[in-house]
């Protein structure tokens, strides 16, 4: 083992903390003796610019509580080289400086604290620790110049001008070397993509910076001063990540501060001046660093559910190309069976076989909708559901909806009551899915309906639309089942005895409908007291030219079947 190894092994620090601590210790010491410099030759108190404060924070936040020594031993160097006689009082000071900064890392750990500061209570966390832990030196340094006699001012004033100096501290420096030093490539890949408008950015916050703290005037163009620096730091919230924010803030706080100390503005002495920009920039600090992370917050989300959206779309549209796909292998396959049947039909057959081929076809028919109704779940889920409108009678529509289910109702012992009126009513639609929408409505009322139970059928013109509704005595809805009543492939009702089917009848009708510029309503007083669907939807322009025409004598609504047997 060399003489190297050796030493570094006798020390409590690894290599990599070894040169954090001398980077620590050197970065802390010259901020220090600048603190000293400006503090004693300017003559700011009770102003305090004390940058080490918060270059202490942050080394305890990236290197942990050893860095307590580097900061000690480079606060007392800093004080024994800049006074002569005061190493028990230097002693003290460096002490508590080290202990501040270990507390905070603590209440910060304790809390939760997330060192990206890319959310609210982090934030939040880091403020409130920021003023809580800062007070610790301040207290133990005023405590120990009063108890040796060595106070020259008040104890409020010396306790509050440290204090508020390392606040002012904390919120400036920490956050700026937090976020760049993990942060430093995503930040300056943003720089280069985005150069022009971070250099516009940077130039506007420079003239604000210039006649806020380096000019007289209290108002230019029109505008005060004091409100022009947070509108400059919110183009850095809002189109920027956190550490250009924080480098932007930096900025305004060393402009502020050397612009106060070489202009001398307006009345008042330096250090009454220096106070107020310390106020006003900590104020804007704290206020920024919570503002940033809840707008990162917010983008983080924002991202967030955009990856869930994409995921979830592109799982969407692999189950509608396998529904699509299934649909289509499976009516293949029918088509023969369909042809066999009809085959069959024309052949010499008992009763028992007629009716055998009867029932086969009746389950034909209804695999068929099932495929159709997958099919065109498919589609809309694609986009490529195309409605072909034509004009059209709601009259045949009516009656050819009726055709197709008379054989269903007639197997539930329903009875089936048609009212709609004489006249004419026309409709812009496509004739197929109007009629595949009251196909729908019907066969639901009537599978949900008891057997010997009562349906109604009702249509008629109303107000430049087209009333159709279905009524039925059934088992109703719950206010539990109305919110996902339209949701596809969802039951709200069990039904095993008379098959589940795959819940997509009303999510089909629904989308129909508001293809058409409709809409459909459902109503029910609760389970046992039967639903009524009704669907809205417009008039053609002749259909409505006619309505007006008739209005003042609309014909009347007629009663036109009963189906339990008979039409």
């Amino acid at each position: 083992m060399g003489m190297r190894e050796w030493a570094c092994a006798q020390l409590p620090l690894s290599r990599k903390e070894l040169f954090f601590a001398g980077v620590t210790f050197a970065a802390y010491f010259f901020a220090a003796k600048l603190g000293l410099y400006l503090y004693y030759a300017f003559e700011t108190s009770p102003a305090l610019i004390w940058p080490p404060v918060g270059i202490a924070l942050a080394a305890v936040l990236l290197g942990g509580h050893k860095m307590w020594l580097p900061i000690l031993l480079a606060q007392h160097l800093a004080l024994i080289s800049h006074f002569t006689g005061v190493h028990t009082i230097s002693l003290v000071i460096a002490s508590a400086y080290a202990l501040q900064a270990v507390a905070a890392l603590y209440l910060l750990r304790r809390f939760g604290f997330d060192m990206a500061m890319t959310s609210a209570r982090s934030a939040m966390t880091f403020v409130g620790v920021v003023i809580a832990a800062t007070v610790i030196e301040p207290a133990i340094a005023t405590a120990w110049q009063l108890y040796s006699g060595t106070l020259g001012v008040s104890p409020l004033v010396n306790l509050g001008r440290a204090w508020g100096g390392g606040v002012f501290s904390a919120l400036i420096v920490a956050p700026l070397v937090l976020v760049w030093y993990r942060g430093w490539r995503t930040a300056l890949a943003e720089i280069a993509a985005r150069r022009a408008e971070l250099a516009l950015a940077f130039a506007t916050l420079a003239g604000v910076v210039y006649a806020v703290f380096w000019t007289p005037h209290t108002r230019v163009l029109g505008a005060t001063v004091i409100f022009m620096l947070p509108a400059a730091l919110l183009w850095f919230v809002l189109r920027f990540n956190p550490r250009l924010l924080a480098l932007a803030v930096f900025v305004s706080a060393v402009g502020g501060i050397a612009g106060t100390i070489i202009t001398l503005p307006g009345a008042g002495s330096l250090s009454a001046q220096l106070l107020n920009v310390q106020v006003y920039i900590g104020l804007i600090a704290a206020l920024f660093i919570v503002f940033a992370a809840v707008e990162e917050e917010r983008r983080q989300g924002f991202r967030k559910l955009r990856e869930l959206y994409a995921q979830a779309s592109a799982a969407d549209r692999a189950k509608s190309e396998f529904i699509a796909i299934l649909a289509h292998e499976l009516r293949n396959p029918l088509a023969p069976i369909v042809s066999s049947l009809d085959l069959l039909r024309m052949q010499p057959q008992t009763a028992e076989s007629a009716e055998a081929i009867h029932r086969a076809e009746q389950h034909t028919i209804m695999i068929r909708r099932l495929l159709d109704g997958l099919l065109d779940t498919a589609r809309l889920s694609q986009g490529k559901f195309v409605l072909r409108k034509e004009l059209v009678r709601l009259q045949d529509i009516v009656d050819q909806s009726v055709a197709s289910v008379e054989d269903y109702v007639r197997t539930r012992r329903h009875t089936l009551r048609v009212i709609q009126p004489e006249e004419p009513v026309m409709l812009y639609a496509d004739a197929v899915r109007v009629k595949q929408i009251l196909i729908n409505l019907l066969t639901n009322a009537c599978k949900y309906t008891p057997p010997c139970g009562y349906v109604e059928l009702y249509a008629e013109a109303r107000d430049g639309h087209v009333l159709i509704r279905v009524s039925d005595t059934g088992e109703g809805i719950s206010s539990a089942a109305r919110p996902r009543l339209y949701t596809p492939f969802s039951q709200v009702h069990e039904a095993p005895e008379r098959g589940t089917g795959l819940g997509i009848g009303l999510f089909l009708t629904k989308r129909l409908v508001e293809m058409h510029n409709g809409k459909i309503q459902a109503d029910s007083d609760g389970p046992g007291q039967g639903s009524t669907f009704s669907v809205y939807l417009p008039l053609s322009m002749e259909g409505a030219r006619r309505y007006r025409e008739d209005a003042p004598a609309p014909a009347a609504a007629q009663p036109e079947a009963v189906a339990g047997g008979s039409r």
